[in-house]
């Protein structure tokens, strides 16, 4: 017996089916035992609820016999004369005999319209006012258990407006019964717990005797099994309205039951009535003695049948677990248990070998995928570590050993710091992987970081890791891909360099030159320093590349680098804009001459000869200087200012510097102004033209006039073409403005030529900007003049000696273009170039200028009338005429006309003048020849 109590399963099992046996048979009891006491409990508690709603019945009862005397009360005669304050004692008179009479637990009050109290039922009178909780509200109000505000006692309240029997509308007074509480206390039976208001909480409250009060004994009731505290107010013990069911007070148990009014002026009143039910549950303990004997008989044959059905279960259970232990002792899933039984331990054998060969099945899945595993780590591209949650190599793959040196066996069980991590770099690596290691630090996706990494040999090299947290078992694991990126930082830098960096010259290029003028025009700001901006253009260098080639050009730029670099400081930078533009920031400037030395060395450097090859050139430089804060406070400004400045040292000769001034700056402010109204002149039809005539010496006839733009601004008044031209050149103004001119002036030339003389001819000024012009079309312009009805002969074109040197395709080919519509050419400023007579046989020219510097001095100067006379005398040769610019004396016209020179024009003869006088001047021309 003692054996068989020992094997587990079949202990157990007894213990099981006793067990459901005495709970089945204990709930038994116990709904026998609550079914016996719940019929007991039910049949008195509907008694007490019948007791309780008998007491309701005369509470109800007796407050509505106060309503109907309240009522009549309130209509007595005596009641008019409430407006007098009851002067003669009356209304208190009859206030006492009432309460007298109707034996009253209370107090009558009677207040005035004005809410003054002016007589009660008690003896003496006082000086009240009508409480707000008393206002009559239309009828008879019930006011339930209040303090009284004017005595402070516990009351019930009935108030009824009093109205005046002359005008039942016209309301004297109010009239109020105060109702003492302890009436309606000492009123409830004595079996009563407490008298309960739905909204106002308990408002009669009273225990069994021997005990005084229900708050005294709070904290020893127990209610439905449920204690309250002994320190709550009285109202909370309201948890007892309603109740039906058992309640413990003290030592005492008793059963309560309420009943509830629903209706009239008590409507939410519930009493609560209580019982000793100590009788009436002797009938439930017998019934309990009876189940217990019953429960004792019936478990003795019980114990021996579940013995024997034990031992049947455990037999094939027990083969179970011998099978069970071979195979963990043999590791072998390939075994299946032989058990052959048509019932649940056949079905859980049968179980077990699936389970064994769902098992078998899934551990050679897991060997074949961790063999994956491995081979997809050990050719991965990367290095792939894995890492203890202590920093410990636990997983080291062949490229890790490339890229580290390490071979595996000695990669693992190592701190990956010691093989990996330079010294300088740990602290940083350290924070790396703790972080990684806080759990929710990072999502399942790996976390890239750039980390200077170590080989084995001690060269260092940068890495991009890409580091995933693994979670094993509670704890973490790092696993660490790492890449080498030497190769993509060098790319990346070159890429940048390439970015940043003047091809050519290794130079800064424009974008690193603003960047760093940018940083240093803050420190400058910062630290309160000067610095300067030096805006470097190379004269000549056009002609080195046109003349040489872009080979040479190259070396000489690189060689200017060079020499340019060699001038400054170390602190300074020298950038290369573009062309052959370069920049040098000077910083740390402590005065003027500092830049000055800086200057003057890149003169002198400059214009030395660079030897390219075998052959020499010559250049030289103009520098625009400027500086922060003195001339401007931005980059931009500052580029502005070094740009306008270099311009200037251009303009005076060139191989010098320019300081940033002032005037420059107001120069390029009304040179801004100039452009913006230069814009808008054509359109607001500013521009005019005047026009000198050319006279021919011979006649003394006008038969040539040359048309001269002006621009009759709004404000300046009538200027001159050398102040605009430049600019509408550089703007690109100049091709609209030159197809106005002509336009205007063949128009007028129509108009004299038909009015005056058949052979009138108009010479028409072409820009050089606007001859080479894309946008300049000969076409254009002879179609102008068949659409007016001009002959090409009357128009002469006149263009600048240097055009001739530009005897491009595009040059050639519109010079050829005017031959072919009739119009002829004059080369302006003859003398000044270096024009080939070649050139002028070419494009068939048909007249030559002489320019004005010549004609100036020809009456002092012999060799300027000698080079006069051989133009006059080539041009005949070469079937030219001429015509000489500037004549303003007689001299000159006469040694002019000695010479042979076919016309002249100049303030001899007249000044430019607008088109109607030149009208009055062809008139008395004229006239003078008929």
């Amino acid at each position: 017996m003692r054996n068989w109590l020992g094997k587990t399963i079949a202990r157990k099992l007894l213990l099981a089916f006793f067990l459901v046996f005495a709970v089945t048979y204990l709930i038994t009891s116990l709904i026998v035992q609550n079914a016996v006491r719940i019929a007991v409990t039910e049949a008195e508690l509907n008694s007490l609820s019948q007791l309780a709603q008998l007491k309701l019945n005369d509470f109800n009862a007796t407050f509505k016999e106060w309503n109907v005397n309240l009522n009549a009360w309130a209509k007595l005669d005596v009641m008019n004369d409430i407006p007098s304050g009851d002067l003669d004692g009356r209304i208190q008179k009859t206030l006492q005999t009432l309460k007298q009479d109707y034996q009253l637990n209370g107090d009558l009050y009677v207040f005035d319209a004005a809410n003054h109290l002016i007589a009660s039922s008690q003896d003496q009178r006082r000086v009240a006012v009508l409480p707000d909780a008393w206002q009559a509200q239309g009828g008879v109000r019930f006011i339930n258990k209040h303090t009284d505000p004017l005595d402070g006692d516990d009351v019930a309240a009935m108030v009824t407006p009093i109205h005046a029997a002359f005008a039942v509308d016209y309301q004297l007074g109010t009239l109020v019964l105060a109702y003492h509480w302890g009436a309606v206390n000492d009123a409830l039976p004595e079996q009563a717990l407490l008298l309960f208001h739905q909204d106002a909480g308990i408002i009669a409250p009273r225990l069994p005797e021997p005990q005084a009060n229900l708050k005294a004994h709070s904290g020893s009731i127990n209610l439905m099994g449920s204690a309250m505290a002994a320190d709550v107010p009285k109202d909370s013990l309201s948890e007892l309205a309603h109740l039906k069911g058992l309640i413990q007070m003290g030592s005492a148990t008793y059963l309560g039951s309420s009943a509830l009014q629903n209706e009239g002026m008590l409507a939410g009143w519930e009493v609560v009535m209580l019982r000793d039910p100590t009788s009436l549950y002797q009938t439930v303990r017998n019934v309990d003695y009876q189940l217990a004997t019953l429960g004792l008989i019936l478990s003795l044959p019980l114990f021996f049948a579940i013995r024997w059905l034990a031992g049947l279960l455990t037999t094939p259970l027990r083969q179970l677990t011998k099978f069970v232990a071979e195979i963990a002792d043999a590791k072998d899933l390939s075994r299946r248990l032989e058990i052959h039984a048509n019932n649940e331990i056949g079905m859980l054998a049968n179980d077990f070998n699936e389970m064994a060969a769902r098992l078998e099945r899934g551990t050679k899945a897991h060997r074949i995928a961790e063999t994956r595993l491995r081979a997809t780590i050990d050719n991965a591209l990367d290095a792939v570590v894995q890492i203890s949650s202590e920093g410990i190599v636990t997983g080291w793959n062949e490229q890790a050993i490339d890229v580290f040196g390490w071979t595996e066996s000695e990669a693992i069980g190592k701190p990956l710091y010691e093989l990996v991590i330079p010294p300088q770099c740990r602290e940083e690596y350290f924070a790396r992987i703790q972080h990684a290691l806080i759990p929710g630090s990072v999502d399942i996706r790996s976390t890239h970081v750039e980390q200077i990494s170590a080989h084995r040999d001690g060269h260092e090299f940068p890495a991009e890791w890409a580091i995933t947290t693994i979670e094993v078992e509670g704890s973490y694991e790092l696993c660490a891909f790492i890449r080498d990126i030497t190769h993509k930082k060098e790319t990346e830098e070159l890429i940048w360099k390439q970015a940043n960096y003047d091809k050519l010259t290794g130079l800064p290029n424009r974008h690193l030159f603003h960047n760093r003028l940018e940083q240093e025009v803050k420190k400058a700001h910062r630290t309160q320093t000067q610095m300067a901006l030096l805006f470097i253009d190379l004269d000549h260098f056009k002609e080195v590349n046109d003349t040489l080639g872009h080979d040479m050009g190259d070396l000489l730029l690189v060689e200017a680098s060079q020499r340019l670099a060699y001038c400054v400081r170390e602190t300074d930078a020298v950038s290369r804009l573009g062309g052959d533009e370069f920049t040098v920031i000077l910083t740390g400037i402590d005065n003027v001459q500092s830049v000055e030395r800086i200057t003057q060395c890149v003169l002198k450097s400059l214009s030395e000869p660079f030897r390219l090859r075998d052959e020499i050139a010559y250049i030289s430089a103009s520098i625009g200087v400027t500086f922060y804060p003195n001339d401007a406070d931005n980059v931009d400004d500052m580029l502005k200012s070094a740009d306008q400045a270099m311009y200037v040292a251009k303009n005076l000769g060139r191989n010098q510097a320019s300081y940033y001034t002032a005037a420059l700056q107001a120069d390029a402010q009304a040179r801004r102004l100039l452009i913006n109204d230069l814009r808008d002149a054509l359109a607001a039809k500013q521009f005019v033209l005047h026009f000198q005539p050319i006279i021919d010496l011979a006649t003394g006839r006008i038969h040539k006039t040359e048309a001269l733009i002006r621009w009759q601004h709004p404000t300046r008044g009538l200027v001159g073409p050398a102040e605009f031209i430049l600019l509408a050149e550089e703007t690109g103004l100049i091709n609209e403005m030159g197809d106005w001119v002509f336009k205007e002036a063949a128009r007028w030339a129509k108009r004299w030529s038909e009015q005056f003389t058949p052979d009138f001819k108009m010479s028409i000024n072409v820009s050089p900007v606007q001859f080479l012009s894309s946008e300049h079309s000969c076409e254009a312009w002879d179609a102008y003049l068949r659409e007016i009805g001009l002959a090409g002969q009357h128009i002469i074109v006149e263009i600048t000696e240097t055009l001739l040197l530009k005897a491009t395709s595009s040059v050639t080919d519109k010079l050829l273009k005017f031959r072919d519509a009739g119009i002829q050419v004059a080369i302006d400023d003859f003398g000044t170039g270096h024009s080939s007579l070649s050139y002028l046989r070419k494009f068939d020219i048909d007249y030559l200028k002489i320019d004005k510097s010549f004609v100036d001095n020809i009456g002092s100067n012999a060799n300027d009338l000698i080079l006069s006379e051989a133009i006059i005398v080539m041009a005949h040769k070469l079937g030219l005429m001429v015509v000489a610019e500037g004549v303003e004396t007689e001299a000159q016209r006469k040694l002019l006309s000695d010479a042979g020179c076919d016309c002249a024009q100049g303030y001899l003869f007249s000044k430019p003048v607008p088109p109607e006088a030149l009208e009055a001047l062809l008139k008395a021309s004229v006239r003078e020849v008929t």
